[in-house]
């Protein structure tokens, strides 16, 4: 005699007990997702970190009237990145920089120092490099 056996659940209530949002093939699921999203934005963000060409280089803090002598505390250091013919004084030559004094007229803040705005040697005293102020004038 042939025995036949019903089937307890009908197959459309099977397909949704595998969808409900707490079973373990959608944690699996999710978790694989998420792992893989970890994975990619990591991977992107060491891309981008090495893609990166900016130089630190020396900026000014506040602004610097003409001959007067660079301090630690006027000098910042930034990241740009390098041009043609742009100069720029590096991060690393800041013991260079100061105790030097500026040449040319007033360095607003924020200015990317270059070597040709500053004077050749450390120097005391008054005045831009030794020399007379610019733009002087004498009254007779």
């Amino acid at each position: 005699m042939t025995r036949v056996v019903l089937d307890e659940h009908p197959p459309s209530a099977t397909r949704l007990r595998h969808t409900e949002p707490f079973g373990r093939r959608w944690w699996r699921q999710q978790a694989i997702v998420a792992a893989v999203a970890v994975l990619l934005g990591g991977t992107n963000g060491f891309l981008l970190a090495q893609m990166d060409r900016r130089v630190p280089v020396l900026a000014l803090t506040h602004p610097l009237s003409w001959g007067e002598t660079i301090a630690d505390a006027d000098l910042a250091v930034i990241k740009q990145a390098p041009a043609d013919g742009v100069s720029t004084i590096s991060a690393k030559d800041r013991s260079l920089v100061l105790g030097r004094t500026t040449t040319g007229g007033t360095l607003p803040a924020g200015t990317v120092l270059a070597w040709g705005q500053l004077c050749p040697a450390r120097h005391s005293g008054q005045g831009n490099c030794g020399e007379t102020a610019p733009f002087t004038v004498v009254f007779p």
